[in-house]
């Protein structure tokens, strides 16, 4: 499953590590690493080739990348490459955006066993670590060369959307480790007896974009977050809807107070950014920088008053 032989440019992931946009994580018993973007990467949108590929990147002691799953990909109109207009001629393969927690199997050894995004020993990556293994799993299951890619559902990891008592992993996909190529993750779901993301009609014309607007028109609130289209390039973008949006801002509780408190408390608001959607990063900035300049007009109409009060005669007068 983890044979590869493309090797991690070391010397550039540690330059960005330095600067603080990427992060390392070792296995507490292998001799494994897990590289991810930090929330400075993508809060100040500091993206290149290294940041948006190490996204839950797991490489070996002699850094040959072992599994490589998606880079980081954007919502629709958040990039150049992702506006209407520049995308590719061609109707992409759509299926549902589901609302879990991303899974990455890895051969641990002598068995198969799921990492998060960040971690090979967060909450998410246990439960679905012990899932996999409860159903029977083994790495001769899959297919060696390939990283298998899962959303973590259930019920105690619920975030926006309802799923009720459904607890699985549900494939995503299957990309070769080069990052050049995938399977087709619904035969490879099924051959495995697993679910897998639903994927929008087969017809012709716009019939699959059709039927993607429709399941999020027919859905409301907390019963669907949105779906992704993949073009044959490779290109990836998101697509979110409105309530899904809506819901999560509630359900994390920004207000502008909340930020301006935050930055007068602590300095920064780093740790707003666990949860928050990439669509209130921008809002996010603009109330950061509005209070920070509001904050330095403060100041500097003080200062001025402090050397105009000097003036005076007197203290009480200063005063």
């Amino acid at each position: 499953m983890n044979k590869n032989v493309k090797k991690l440019d070391i010397e550039e992931v540690k330059k960005r590590i330095d600067n603080g946009l990427l992060i390392v994580r070792k296995h507490p018993i292998l001799d494994l690493n897990i590289y991810n973007y930090t929330h400075k990467t993508q809060y100040e949108r500091l993206w290149d080739p290294y940041t948006r590929m190490c996204r839950g990147l797991i490489v070996d002691g002699q850094d040959n990348i072992l599994n490589n799953p998606f880079p980081k990909f954007y919502n629709l109109g958040e990039t150049e490459e992702t506006m209407i207009q520049n995308l590719p001629c061609e109707l992409p393969s759509i299926t549902e955006k589901l609302d879990g927690i991303l899974g990455i199997l890895y051969d641990e050894g002598d068995n198969v066993a799921i990492s998060t995004r960040g971690s090979f020993d967060s909450p998410y990556a246990e439960w679905a670590t012990n899932w996999l293994r409860l159903q029977g799993f083994g790495i001769d299951d899959f297919k060696m060369g390939y990283t298998y890619l899962f959303e973590i559902i259930y019920p105690e990891n619920k975030i926006i959307v309802n799923y009720g008592n459904r607890a699985e992993l549900v494939l995503l996909a299957v990309r070769n480790n080069n990052g050049d190529e995938e399977l087709d993750h619904i035969k490879e779901a099924e051959e495995l007896g697993l679910s897998y993301a639903k994927e929008f009609s087969a017809g012709d014309g716009n019939d699959k974009m059709e039927d993607a607007l429709k399941y999020l028109e027919k859905f409301k609130g907390t019963e669907a977050e949105g779906f992704v289209c993949r073009y044959s390039n490779g290109l990836r973008l998101k697509i979110k809807s409105v309530d899904y949006k809506r819901m999560h801002k509630i359900l994390i509780g920004l207000s502008a107070k909340d930020i301006w408190a935050t930055l007068r408390d602590v300095g920064t608001i780093e740790h707003f950014l666990e949860d928050v959607p990439d669509e209130f990063y921008d809002w996010i900035k603009k109330i950061e920088s509005e209070v920070t300049s509001s904050k330095n007009n403060i100041m500097n109409r003080s200062a001025k008053i402090a050397e105009e009060a000097k003036k005076l005669g007197s203290r009480i007068e200063q005063a």
